[in-house]
């Protein structure tokens, strides 16, 4: 067995296992989620892959496993601790005792987001918010586990197999309500399969370190829900707003997000040759595959 995917049915997941079970990677992909591995635990963690390894060891273990409900967070901070951090440091720790590499997810949250110009990898992180301080402490794990592991920083992601903001948005519209969207936080969307092709190059070429991987180019929530519904001709009440207008309205806890979260991509692009294709360009791929698949998404992550 080449690779371990953990998290594989989530919305990266799924998409990963497929991509790189198939042409032009074509590994032999064990995938396994909740059902099949606690990673909070890590003699359930070393148990089980020391198992599955047997005398073929993985070459990379991939964690997608992820507790992203970023509001949830503020309130469930054991819960998210437990999966974002410790659940890394076991998966990491149990990947080293079998000889394979760590791939560990992480986000742009682990930013304050007040830089002006597009955040690099070797610039401080700073999380503004519970959720980012897990996924930071994710990454800090997983590196003094595995020295050698890859670690790439995503954001705004969207794909059919799991919750994101274009299926809130549709169902929101198609309720008939006036959607207040934010339009002072600046991001670029990631479509879920353009990421896992790219994760698939960089496992080829056997890099390690920290990536930074997002959509091309940049665009605020409110823009990318005006795109949304441009895209299929949905007429809708869409109303821009600060994001002090939004948290005033919420009526619920709403964590502080990062105002500016755009990647320096120069590091992917130089180490890969990897150039990711605008965001838009994903956007409408989706719509279009999310129709072929009945339009509705899997809540599994």
């Amino acid at each position: 067995m080449d690779l371990l995917v953990i998290g594989a049915r989530g919305m990266l997941g799924r998409d990963l296992v497929d991509t790189l079970s198939k042409p032009p990677f074509e590994h032999r992909v064990l995938a396994w989620d909740i059902d099949e591995i606690d990673i909070t635990r890590l003699e359930d963690v070393e148990e089980k892959v020391a198992v599955a390894a047997g005398d073929s060891p993985f070459k990379y273990i991939v964690n997608c496993a992820a507790y992203t409900d970023v509001d949830g967070a503020e309130v469930e901070r054991e819960l998210s601790y437990e999966i974002n951090a410790v659940g890394a440091k076991n998966v990491a720790e149990a990947a080293a005792k079998v000889g394979a590499r760590t791939v560990y997810i992480s986000t742009d949250y682990v930013f304050n987001g007040e830089k002006l110009v597009p955040i690099r990898e070797d610039d401080e992180p700073e999380p503004v918010n519970y959720y980012g301080c897990t996924k930071l402490a994710g990454e800090e794990f997983t590196r003094s586990m595995d020295p050698g592991a890859l670690i790439i920083r995503t954001q705004w992601l969207f794909g059919p197999y799991g919750k994101n903001f274009v299926e809130t948005m549709l169902n929101l519209a198609g309720a008939g309500k006036t959607l207040r969207v934010v339009d002072d936080q600046v991001g670029s969307p990631t479509y879920a399969l353009h990421l896992a092709e790219a994760i698939g190059r960089m496992i080829e070429l056997s890099l390690s370190g920290t990536y930074h991987i997002s959509g091309g180019g940049s665009t605020s929530w409110y823009r990318f829900a005006r795109e949304i519904f441009e895209l299929t001709g949905m007429d809708v009440d869409l109303v821009p707003v600060t994001t002090e207008e939004y948290v005033k309205g919420a009526g619920r806890v709403v964590a502080k997000r990062p105002k500016n979260s755009v990647f320096d991509m120069t590091k992917v692009k130089t180490d890969t040759g990897v150039t990711m294709r605008v965001w838009r360009d994903g956007l409408s791929e989706y719509l279009g595959r999310r129709e072929a698949i009945g339009g509705e998404p899997s809540n599994s992550r």
